[in-house]
Order: C-alpha cells, then structure tokens, then sequence
C-alpha cells in the first residue's frame, strides 16, 4: 500500500509540475512571442552577471570593491568603465531596483524589436553615452556604476521608436510612454533626494537613445 501510495505522490507531483511549467511557459510565449527562449535566455544571463557581481561586492573589503572599475571622467584608466561600469552597483537596492528596471524596459524592447536590436541600442548606450558621461560627467569616489544608463537608453530608444511604426500605432505609442512614464515615477519617488546618483548618467542615456532612435528607429 505504501509503495502505490508513493507512487500516486509521485505522479501527482510530476502533474502538478508539468502544470506550472505549462503556465509558466505560456506567459513567456505571451511576452515575447513564440521565440521566446532567446529573449527569456538574455535577460536571465544579465541578471545572474549583475546579481553574482553584487554579491561579490558585498563580501570585498572597502578598497577592493569592484564599484572602482566604474566609469571614471576624464581619467583616462576610467575608460575601463565603459565595458564593466553597467554591471556594476552600489549596494543590493541598487541592483535590486536596476534588476526589476532592466525585466520592464529590456524586456519591452525584445518582445518588439528583437535581439539584435536590444543589443545594438545596449551597445550603443555604453558606448555613446558612456563617453559623453566620461567627458564632461562629476568625479566620483566609486566611480559611475550601474545600468542607468543603459536602461533609460532604451526606454527613449522605445518611445522615438514607436514614432515610425507603419502605420502608427496607437497601442505602441501608449505602452513605449506608459514604460517611460513608470520609469520616472520610481526615479523620482526613490533617487530624487539621494545625492549619490547620477542624473547627468540618466540624460546621457535619454540623449544616447533618442539619438539611437532617430537612426535605428524605422527598422
């Protein structure tokens, strides 16, 4: 009796396992459509870098942190920055907030434009806006850390994109503004009185995806 017993346990679990694997499955195809793996698959490897990253922070005495590989302006060893400054943060809220930021606006710009998109307005961003926050950006004790940049990049990149849809859509104009919108809400409720954060890093990464925008934003 046992041994029917356990086994009806069993199969009862690997049902109710199968179920949720289905759900869960069903609502990743629903975000990002039926290729769904590659997007879920990106998000998830940044994800682990920026959190293992992180915690590694966390255990390193005061002047090992890997915070001082941050963007650093006008230094010209800072310029190290611009590759491994996104991944880098200051603290767990830090990355806690970036994490939940980076699942809203990186997963909006792969269900509507794809990979390869995502990675050029990313690469872009670090590229472009990390070196103008390089050039004219405050100095800072740690350096400029974090996905920020990144991040309102590609919220902007999404907002001037919508613009050249054909035909223009109204629903993709209302959920590119509606993710900027709540982006800036979070930004002021949390950061708006905490001196360590960058705004000048926010606007070179509006400026590094509207620019993007203009140029990529019809395909």
């Amino acid at each position: 009796i046992n041994a029917e017993y356990m086994g009806e346990v069993a199969d009862l679990q690997k049902q109710l396992a199968g179920r949720q694997h289905g759900r869960l499955r069903g609502c990743l195809m629903a975000l990002f459509g039926p290729e769904w793996r590659l997007p879920t698959a990106i998000l998830a490897f940044l994800l682990v870098v920026i959190w293992v990253l992180a915690f590694v922070d966390v255990f390193l005495p005061e002047e090992q942190r890997l915070r001082r590989h941050g963007l650093r302006p006008r230094a010209p060893a800072g310029l190290v920055g611009l590759a491994s400054g996104p991944f880098l943060h200051v603290g767990i809220p830090h990355v806690l907030l970036n994490s939940l930021c980076l699942v809203t606006a990186g997963g909006y710009l792969l269900s509507s434009r794809g990979a390869v998109m995502f990675a050029v307005v990313s690469l872009w961003a670090m590229v472009v806006g990390g070196l103008v926050l390089w050039l004219v950006g405050p100095d800072s004790e740690h350096g400029q850390c974090g996905l920020n940049l990144v991040l309102f990049a590609q919220i902007a990149f999404i907002v001037i994109g919508s613009l050249f849809e054909q035909p223009l859509k109204v629903r993709s104009i209302g959920g590119a503004l509606g993710v900027a919108a709540l982006f800036a809400i979070v930004l002021v409720a949390l950061y708006s009185d905490n001196p360590n954060v960058s705004w000048l890093g926010h606007v070179c990464g509006v400026g590094a995806g509207i620019l993007a925008g203009l140029l990529w934003g019809g395909y």
